[in-house]
């Protein structure tokens, strides 16, 4: 996978990637909140708007530079026959509470 093809969380907001493109303030927040799911669970989410369904699914904790708050995560957006994955790494940042990209 191409590094401008990963989907990453920052400041709460995924950014990055080509799925980012098709993603609203709303999806971007339903990202964010997935991320606070239990290893494992999968979140799905059908934007009404554009037609594009997603399924975030967390897959590690993990400790990235002394903090303890960080997962690793599975994003895949699919919209009609077509289906595109991303995997991307975020911590929470203890000033903001706010996901961010650690990759």
């Amino acid at each position: 996978m191409k590094d401008a093809d990963k989907q990453q969380v920052a400041n709460g907001e995924a950014v990055g990637g080509h799925i980012s493109l098709s993603m609203d303030e709303n999806d971007k927040s339903k990202l964010s909140h997935a991320l606070d799911k239990p290893l494992g669970k999968s979140t799905q989410w059908t934007n009404q708007n554009s037609g594009t369904s997603y399924t975030v699914v967390t897959t590690e904790k993990l400790s990235v530079k002394g903090n303890p708050f960080c997962r690793k995560y599975t994003l895949t957006a699919s919209k009609g026959d077509k289906s595109r994955e991303t995997t991307g790494t975020a911590c929470v940042a203890p000033a903001s509470s706010n996901w961010e990209s650690v990759n």
